[in-house]
């Protein structure tokens, strides 16, 4: 895949900074994995009033590998 929204690519004296995106800068990238990440649980609790609710959120990621920048 490519990503063509770079804000910032090089090292060094070459390091550029886009406002807000570098033009013409490339990034390729390989997907490795789908997942989903750690169990985030979403506890709310109001004191004397009896109400508790309990849920549970796990964030959907993807594992990338970057082969090279083009700026």
């Amino acid at each position: 895949m490519e990503i063509k929204d770079v804000l910032a690519a090089g090292e060094g004296e070459a390091f550029k900074v886009g406002t807000p995106i570098l033009p013409g800068a490339v990034v390729s990238a390989t997907i490795l994995e789908n997942k989903r990440g750690k169990k985030v649980i979403v506890f709310k609790k109001k004191k004397r009033k009896g109400m508790e609710r309990k849920r549970g959120h796990r964030q959907e990621l993807s594992v990338i590998k970057i082969n090279s920048i083009k700026a």
